[in-house]
């Protein structure tokens, strides 16, 4: 498959032959390279095993890689403060008695956001999301859906230039996947952000993103969602399991 550009902008961020390994010699990607738009939302498609959170890590430092990724224009690293993060999993001790409220504050340790502004920015990110009325509510009490609003509620909660979002929808049944993919798109586009996702909810993601890309430990095939999800492309990146990531 033939890899195809949108409509040029300047970078958001941008891989350069990004290879990562584990354990020395289990590959997990090889030589991927692609460009994401500055205000555009990615998407990253696959199957299982395929790279697409090893990407997403290497991009926010957890794994080492080979390559050169730039954020901004510069080197991963200086730009960590200007990036929101929901991971694919979230694990914690569900024994510790931890407000959602106190949860969201631990995280303003990380970023430089005026004290004054704190309680307020926290209160406006969870009512963004839904999730205003689970403040007092514990970490522990929470459905998984009420989970994973916390979570983008605290990705947004320091105002970021990026989102990285690893497979964000776990947990969650296709009709909350669908509200919980409005709910973030909407603020993605309202902020003006840029966003990566990797995913394998096909129908819902086509209809907002910008660009999706086809990860198979290299790169199959980038570009828009109508030239890119035609069903000869999904059928070579998943093979005979592409009705698994499809939802009718």
């Amino acid at each position: 498959m033939k890899t195809s550009s949108l409509k040029q902008k300047s970078a958001a961020v941008s891989f350069s032959d990004v290879s990562v390994t584990y354990g020395g010699d289990k590959l997990a990607t090889e030589n991927v390279s692609f460009t994401v738009p500055a205000g555009s939302l990615t998407v990253l498609i696959g199957p299982n095993g395929s790279g697409k959170s090893s990407l997403l890590k290497s991009l926010l430092g957890i794994v080492d890689y080979t390559g050169q990724i730039q954020i901004f224009g510069q080197e991963p690293r200086k730009s960590y403060p200007q990036i929101g993060y929901v991971p694919q999993r979230f694990s914690f001790d569900p024994t510790i008695p931890i407000t959602i409220q106190e949860f969201l504050s631990i995280s303003f340790l990380h970023c430089d956001t005026p004290v004054a502004q704190r309680p307020e920015l926290l209160m406006k990110s969870l009512q963004e999301f839904g999730a205003l009325e689970l403040v007092t509510k514990q970490l522990s009490q929470l459905s998984g859906g009420q989970l994973q609003r916390v979570l983008l509620a605290r990705a947004f909660l320091h105002q970021p230039r990026l989102v990285i979002l690893d497979e964000p929808e776990t947990g969650i049944d296709v009709e909350g996947g669908k509200s919980f993919y409005e709910l973030l798109f909407r603020q993605v586009k309202q902020a003006g952000l840029t966003a990566i996702i990797a995913s394998h909810e096909l129908e819902i993601v086509s209809k907002y993103a910008d660009q999706v890309v086809c990860i198979n430990k290299q790169l199959l095939c980038s570009g828009a969602p109508k030239q890119i999800l035609s069903s000869k492309n999904l059928a070579s990146v998943f093979g005979s399991h592409v009705g698994m990531y499809v939802h009718h």
